[in-house]
């Protein structure tokens, strides 16, 4: 251990680090007879927080400490080679040998971390031969690998297909991505197939989440994607093969050929049973479902997850121009829907690249709305990013200060405010908004909170398996917090409006109930009139509750919960 510096008037002093990692040295000094006028130091090394009672000690001269820039355990195991004895000089001639007790077996940090290394090694076996999956496996390869990122990894689909699919081709990427959420978004489903055509279960390990995920994107294909039965058979099998998955070949060609034959008998038993609407739902968040909007409106979310969401357009201007132009239809409000968004590209739709559009869901678009007539009023976007509020009160006229935590997450609202032409009305904040003190307070601030963000499932089909209760109570406090601080940035008689796209109550109806009560605020109810074709929407205490079964018959829409308030003091 390189010692870097010693307390020659301390009984202990700490010092070191052992390179590379975090442990401290702890060296203990005992005063011993003056060799020549100079005090020697005994020096004791143990290292703390590691898997052996102690370093052998050495003795050594206190001058001697500086001049040789000490290696502890060397010396140490030095002195055991020469007799258990150590020199201990001091200037001048001559030198006197001190005693030092050692440990019967001497042993150094590097020492124990190979014996360590190797005990793991004989405990692992055999390192397993790297995977070398043919070209034209390639794509479903990938959605196993974006699945264990996803179920086992807890990533957002969209940040592990993005680093997952670099080496893929634009057709494979797109099948890739599409196989990846079909599978997500029926997960349960395809599990309860899957399990009808084993004996016994399959093993709920991390060895076997592979073969698992491999099943599953086999089944997708038979059942949810209409691929033909003998490329999504022979492909799997292959995929086993190239995965290592040899002894398993045979089990994986019976279950898909049997999914394939009897996918009616089978789907009908998953579906008509007693839970078969909620085959695709977690637990804890179809309990939190019925609690909040009774079994049957539960099922009709689920179903409604089912499906993939269109594509949704907020225009500056002339919505019925860009419904034609897009190849879309006007919905109640004035957003244009594009009903089949994988058969588009965004970036090169007419009117991305002048900036006369942005994409965000008509559930989205509604906060703002609330807001009424934004001329000339200063307002507060709170956690803004990435920005399609931003631009739509830019572009109603208000003088805009867009406020979030995350860096990266902003660079995406600056980069769509120079592409849309509305940088000039925005002042953008990277801070903690619970934190940040406005130089004046604003007309009003729109807070759309940190939330679970169950509302988006349809688009984010990952987050029922990586979300929890936990995640959903975090997000409450910190909604609660910063209500708590809104309030305060906001003109008395100003207007808040607090928003979330959770289909949780705890983030929504339940926490401005509570906001009510301890905050200086009172509600300032919805009317029908304010969201004519919404109109079911509206509570009966005057708020909106969105969900994603509302206009079923146009494609839905994302689950929000909106309140609008007023600070009264």
């Amino acid at each position: 251990l390189p010692v870097s510096s010693v307390e020659t008037a301390s009984t202990t002093a700490r010092v070191g680090r052992v390179p590379g990692g975090g442990h401290h040295t702890t060296l203990t000094t005992q005063h011993v007879t003056p060799v020549h006028g100079v005090r020697p130091l005994v020096v004791a090394a143990r290292a703390e927080n590691f898997h052996m009672r102690e370093i052998p000690a050495a003795a050594i001269a206190g001058p001697g400490l500086q001049a040789w820039g000490v290696l502890v355990p060397a010396i140490a195991a030095l002195c055991y080679a020469l007799g258990r004895y150590l020199p201990v000089y001091g200037p001048g001639s001559g030198s006197r040998v001190v005693p030092v007790d050692l440990l019967s077996q001497p042993c150094s940090m590097a020492a124990v971390a190979a014996e360590k290394s190797k005990a793991n090694k004989k405990q692992k076996g055999p390192k397993r031969p790297k995977v070398t999956v043919p070209p034209d496996l390639m794509a479903r390869y990938g959605a196993v690998q974006l699945l264990n990122d996803v179920l086992l990894g807890k990533k957002p689909l969209e940040i592990a297909f993005e680093q997952r699919a670099t080496g893929l081709d634009s057709r494979d990427r797109g099948f890739t991505f599409a196989l990846t959420a079909a599978t997500l978004r029926h997960l349960g489903l395809l599990d309860a197939v899957v399990e009808q055509c084993l004996n016994k279960p399959l093993s709920k390990s991390k060895k076997t989440q592979s073969l698992r995920n491999l099943l599953r994107i086999g089944a997708a294909q038979l059942l949810i994607l209409d691929t033909p039965p003998h490329a999504a058979v022979d492909t799997s099998v292959r995929l086993a093969e190239a995965m290592q998955y040899e002894g398993m070949k045979k089990l994986v060609n019976a279950i898909l050929r049997t999914i394939d034959r009897q996918k009616e008998t089978l789907l009908a038993k998953c579906r008509d049973g007693p839970d078969g609407a909620r085959v695709n739902v977690p637990d804890w968040l179809w309990d939190d479902w019925v609690r909040s909007y009774h079994a049957d409106v539960a099922a009709a979310i689920a179903q409604a997850h089912a499906r993939e969401a269109p594509l949704d357009i907020t225009v500056k201007t002339d919505p019925a121009k860009w419904a034609e132009a897009l190849g879309g239809v006007v919905l109640p409000t004035g957003t244009v829907r594009i009903a089949d968004a994988s058969a588009v590209t965004v970036t090169q739709l007419p009117g991305f690249e002048e900036g006369e559009w942005w994409v965000q869901d008509i559930a989205a678009s509604l906060p703002v709305k609330l807001l009424g007539d934004l001329k000339g009023k200063k307002v507060a976007d709170v956690c803004a990013a990435p920005g399609g509020k931003t631009l739509q009160l830019a572009a109603a006229g208000a003088t805009v200060l867009a406020i979030d935590q995350a860096e990266k997450r902003l660079q995406r609202l600056r980069e769509n405010l120079k592409r849309t032409g509305l940088e000039g009305s925005v002042a953008v904040v990277c801070s903690d908004a619970a934190e940040y003190k406005p130089p004046e307070l604003f007309d009003m601030v729109l807070l759309d909170a940190p939330c679970s963000a169950t509302g988006t499932i349809r688009r984010h089909p990952e987050l029922p398996w990586t979300k929890s209760i936990d995640d959903v109570e975090y997000c409450e406090k910190l909604q609660a917090k910063l209500l708590a601080a809104v309030v305060k940035q906001v003109k008395v008689g100003g207007i808040i409006v607090y928003c979330t796209c959770s289909l949780q109550s705890g983030e929504g109806s339940k926490q401005v109930e509570r906001a009510l009560k301890e905050l200086p605020l009172q509600r300032w109810k919805i009317k029908k009139e304010e969201l004519e074709g919404l109109e079911n929407v509206i509570t009966s205490a005057g708020d909106v509750r969105s969900l994603p079964s509302h206009l079923d018959g146009q494609g839905g829409m994302d689950g929000f919960y909106i309140a609008r308030l007023q600070r009264t003091k």
